[in-house]
């Protein structure tokens, strides 16, 4: 069985790329699903990819309203810290384009969000507040949007720590649909927060599961580290963080969660190595900030990590 696969960018005509699939007519239903994720995955990494490239040497006034996002949302979670920052021009364009796109201040709030909890904000209050009044503003147009209460349920958990009211939001996103993959992940993490090892495992593979092609997969990875972590899987967390980092570095709970896996694992010099990145990547972090401001900070899990970065040379 042979498959063609041409991917085209309409406005232009020009082939973006081409894949050629080829299967023995006996394996194909064992051996085609695997091959049309690949393109499947392709084609995700190709929009967003071509969007960037397309938007490069553009003011905002004159980026198509549906590129604003896709840029915003591709640029989030790439590596450099430039792109990341860029995201937040392109999304807050985006919304006030479409002040009632439920979605688009969802994507803002998230922004906000990750800007603290990776480390990178200068003010920790007003961006908390900042990240807040999004998914507060993404509720109101649509209470009952899943994505909107799973990323205020994300702002409660990981910047407000506050646990419970997270669990809440994400029953609830599950409750009006249980195939959303990122309530499920970030659910996982929830767990992983509360010890819950097995749990949290369970639930980053159902998100896993659900979306198994997702274009930002290192994030996934990231947090199934962590849900193997807490179930004191080591040598698994390690392979998903490695895997993680191989596609967005500058993750700083994944070198975190990293760092712990070395420790435990026994691999002291490893462990050493990985917390001298972190800290040239986040010269600023420190364990007393750790101690006051991570929601596992106070559990098993999140002592084994303050345990871990201190062996490591981190203070």
């Amino acid at each position: 069985m042979i498959c063609d696969f041409d991917f085209l960018d309409v406005a232009t005509g020009e082939i973006l790329w081409n894949r050629n699939i080829l299967v023995a007519e006996a394996a194909a239903t064992m051996a085609l699903p695997e091959r049309l994720a690949d393109v499947l995955q392709a084609i995700g990494r190709s929009v967003a990819q071509t969007t960037l490239r397309n938007l490069r040497g553009l003011t905002l006034p004159e980026i198509a309203d549906h590129e604003l996002l896709i840029a915003g949302v591709a640029s989030m979670h790439r590596r450099a810290l430039r792109d990341f920052l860029t995201a937040r021009q392109y999304l807050e364009e985006s919304a006030a384009r479409a002040p009632r796109s439920t979605d688009v201040h969802a994507w803002l709030g998230k922004w906000h969000i990750l800007n603290v909890f990776k480390g990178y904000s200068t003010d920790r209050g007003s961006d908390t507040q900042r990240a807040l009044d999004c998914t507060a503003r993404a509720l109101d147009l649509d209470p009952d949007s899943s994505f909107a209460l799973t990323i205020d349920g994300f702002a409660h958990a990981n910047i407000l720590g506050e646990i419970d009211e997270a669990d809440r939001r994400y029953t609830a996103a599950l409750d009006r649909n249980p195939n959303e993959s990122l309530s499920w992940l970030l659910r996982g993490a929830l767990l992983a927060f509360q010890d819950d090892g097995t749990g949290a495992v369970q639930a980053t593979d159902t998100a896993r599961r659900l979306s198994p092609i997702d274009p930002f997969g290192y994030y996934f990875d990231s947090l199934a580290s962590s849900a193997h972590l807490a179930a004191g899987n080591f040598d698994r967390a390690l392979d998903f963080a490695e895997r993680s980092l191989s596609a967005n570095d500058r993750h700083i709970s994944t070198l975190r969660t990293k760092i712990a896996a070395q420790h435990c694992l026994g691999d002291g010099d490893g462990a050493r190595a990985t917390a001298a990145e972190l800290m040239r990547r986040f010269p600023t972090f420190r364990l007393n900030e750790y101690r006051s401001t991570h929601p596992s900070a106070e559990r098993r899990t999140g002592r084994l990590v303050i345990e871990a970065l201190r062996a490591s040379g981190i203070s």
